[in-house]
């Protein structure tokens, strides 16, 4: 209602009916506490592959004619490169009699070459001989090539298939096959001559070492595979895939233009960093229950990630684009460049600018000289990390330039004094020590000091390295001789209500002990463990040979129980069970007891016994399931605290055991299983904890078997 006077001195009013839209009131602000549309993890459906369709079609595009093409795609990490691939193989999966075949070269890493080359054959072998029935006689033998693949590839497309091969972080294979080696030469092109066959597609997927692979010498080898660089968001020709990434995944907020502006003023369209600060846009609105997104709920979601983002989503910056030949200065170079950071840092103004002279400068004061500070300051600008405009240099995204600029959040990057604190909290102490044998038993007779411990960690040469191997000693699972009576205690009391359960009466009478393989195995020993934790010692009985099973049947003994203390790949015990089964009879229950195992290996002898003895004869438990290989390197399992350093721990034990056991560096059956025991180590262990190596390469393990 207006009401107003005129110059004349005449009074009016007027009634303006104006109708405001409300705010969807369907949101259900509860259940969203548990979605997570801005997730982090690569995508599979197109729908969710925002700001790369023109690419997308262009790849689909090249896959698709008849004698399909081939390509590479590569950018920094998390610019959505894998993405993009495995959307590319779900749409070619649709065409008929076209198989897609993804492998994270990662999974098979190996720093030899030759080793290289043969696991990452088997590997494509054999899921081609399992995808196409027709090749699964194909007989093949590892010889260092990929000859073996190029025969069963050529096999494939004679039937009618096309096949389109993904090899996703490919530039982590070993460095030489990257150079001019015999090696390299012969890998190159032999990826040609595969890449040539009629119906054979590769996609090749990289990081920033992609770029020596592409300017090296390998690049004639390459130059009939398409080049696919994947960048961030650009302003002026992607706005629109911009807005998408940011409204899609949450429909149901509504972002105003300003917001927008703000977001990829901060991001600079990159989508890790943009899905991470939606992601805290997102949580602040299901706090207010208010889906309205304007620059004020950008500014208060920025603050929550300024004082929440760690060096994590960051330290791609200082810590890729290392040749493998460099691996050995990793530490250094990694160090030098936070220091060129942390020189920019102190010489930038508010508006996160810097004069380029001031940077040298800055980095004097810390212990780099001008010509090393050049140098990386060249590779910044050229990465697209820090931008070079007149010799001032400025962050390509913002959201990182505040964050190497906030005292808060500097972490490793304010000072010298900060970047040796970080050397200083790296190392490892008496007392963590102290805490971490705690709890130990004594191995094979003797108690493991803090001393030992010491002495087995400076075989490690930096800091960082005896931070990594300390953490892989705390994750030990170490079964004392009181535990192991603990455990079997539990394993009878398990087997007395099966027994229960099954019959709903038993006798101590019913069972018997008995063991698989020779007298000297774990097996044995393991079943006199067992008798005497549950007192089965005290009956001359209790544990019997497995020539004697038939014989007690006839004195109502109808259940065998059989223990081990480990399985890891399960291919020792499974075999003991096939030459066990001829001395028991059809009458007989078995139980088998495990003390610890992995979860592969559990499922292996489950297999093998359920088909030698039937699922109603068998009654399998394993008492303490470990990790497995995968698990042990994978953050979700907190061994590790990022995926940067579960990577270097990878490549740390892989090397280390690499000279220690060059077939089985992670161990046996690669488990890389973290368990002891009091009288040994189960050789499915890595090689660093139990394997001695004398010679030009002196090590001495924490855990020796012998």
């Amino acid at each position: 209602h207006l009401s107003w006077v005129n110059t004349d001195g005449t009074s009016e009013d007027k009634r303006i009916t104006v109708d405001l839209e409300p705010q969807d009131y369907n949101i259900a602000w509860d259940d969203l506490r548990y979605d997570d549309p801005y997730s982090l993890e690569p995508v599979t459906q197109e729908d969710d592959l925002i700001g790369r369709s023109e690419i997308l079609d262009r790849i689909i595009g090249i896959l698709t004619t008849p004698a399909v093409g081939s390509l590479y795609i590569f950018g920094q990490k998390r610019v959505g490169k894998t993405s993009l691939a495995k959307v590319a193989l779900k749409q070619m999966e649709k065409i008929q009699n076209t198989l897609c075949i993804f492998i994270n070269i990662g999974t098979i890493a190996d720093p030899d070459p030759v080793r290289a080359i043969n696991k990452l054959t088997e590997r494509l072998v054999r899921t081609l001989k399992r995808q196409i029935p027709a090749t699964e006689n194909f007989e093949f033998k590892a010889d260092g090539s990929l000859t073996p693949l190029s025969d069963i590839l050529e096999m494939s497309t004679l039937l009618g298939s096309r096949v389109i091969i993904a090899l996703d972080e490919f530039d982590v294979l070993p460095f030489q096959l990257f150079r001019r080696t015999p090696e390299g030469g012969a890998f190159f092109t032999n990826l040609r001559a595969i890449s040539s066959i009629e119906g054979v597609g590769i996609i090749l997927i990289g990081g920033e070492r992609m770029s020596f692979i592409i300017n090296g010498p390998p690049s004639i080898q390459l130059n009939k595979f398409v080049p696919f660089p994947i960048g961030i968001l650009d302003r002026e020709t992607q706005w629109r895939d911009f807005e998408l990434l940011i409204k899609n995944p949450a429909k149901y907020l509504d972002f105003s233009e300003k917001a927008i502006s703000l977001i990829y003023d901060y991001t600079a369209g990159h989508p890790y960093y943009t899905k991470l600060l939606c992601a805290k846009i997102l949580k602040g609105a299901s706090e207010r229950r208010d889906s309205y997104i304007d620059d004020r709920e950008v500014n208060s979601a920025l603050g929550y990630l300024f004082r929440e983002i760690d060096s994590t989503s960051f330290s791609h910056y200082w810590e890729d684009y290392i040749l493998e030949e460099e691996s050995s200065q990793e530490e250094i170079i990694s160090s030098n460049r936070k220091r060129c950071l942390v020189a920019f840092s102190k010489a930038c103004d508010i508006k996160l600018q810097a004069p380029l002279e001031s940077v040298y400068t800055e980095s004097l004061s810390l212990g780099l000289d001008i010509l090393s500070s050049k140098r990386i300051m060249e590779q910044y600008d050229q990465r697209d990390i820090l931008k070079i405009y007149d010799q001032t240099v400025e962050p390509r995204i913002k959201l990182f330039g505040h964050w190497i600029t906030k005292e808060s959040q500097s972490l490793t990057m304010k000072s010298t004094n900060e970047l040796d604190t970080e050397q200083e909290k790296l190392r490892v102490t008496s007392e963590e020590i102290t805490q971490l044998i705690k709890d130990w038993d004594s191995y094979k007779g003797k108690f493991i000091t803090d001393g030992r411990i010491d002495e087995f960690l400076e075989q490690f040469d930096t800091p960082l390295k005896k931070r990594i191997i300390f953490k892989v000693l705390k994750n030990i699972y170490f079964v004392g001789g009181m535990q192991e009576d603990q455990l079997w205690k539990k394993a009878f009391q398990e087997l007395q209500n099966f027994l229960k359960g099954s019959e709903g009466a038993w006798q101590r009478e019913q069972i018997r002990i008995s063991y698989v393989g020779y007298v000297g195995k774990s097996s044995n020993a393991m079943a006199r463990s067992f008798a005497s934790a549950n007192g089965f010692l005290k009956d001359i009985r209790g544990i019997v040979r497995p020539s004697q099973i038939k014989e007690v049947y006839k004195e109502g003994v109808s259940d065998i129980v059989i223990c081990d203390d480990f399985v890891g790949t399960g291919q020792t015990l499974s075999n003991d069970l096939e030459k066990f089964y001829k001395f028991i009879i059809p009458e007989q229950r078995i139980h088998i007891f495990i003390l610890a195992g992995m979860p592969n290996g559990i499922d292996c002898v489950t297999n093998k016994a359920y088909e030698l003895y039937g699922r109603d004869r068998i009654n399998i438990r394993c008492l303490h399931e470990l990790s497995s290989k995968s698990d042990v390197f994978d953050v979700k399992a907190k061994v590790f605290d990022s995926e940067e350093e579960a990577e270097r721990a990878h490549r740390l034990l892989y090397d280390v055991g690499s000279r220690l056991l060059p077939k089985t560096p992670l161990g046996y059956g690669d488990c890389c299983s973290l368990i002891t025991f009091s009288r040994t180590i189960p050789n499915n262990a890595p090689p660093i904890l139990w394997k001695e190596s004398t010679g030009d390469f002196k090590f001495q393990p924490l855990f020796p078997r012998l």
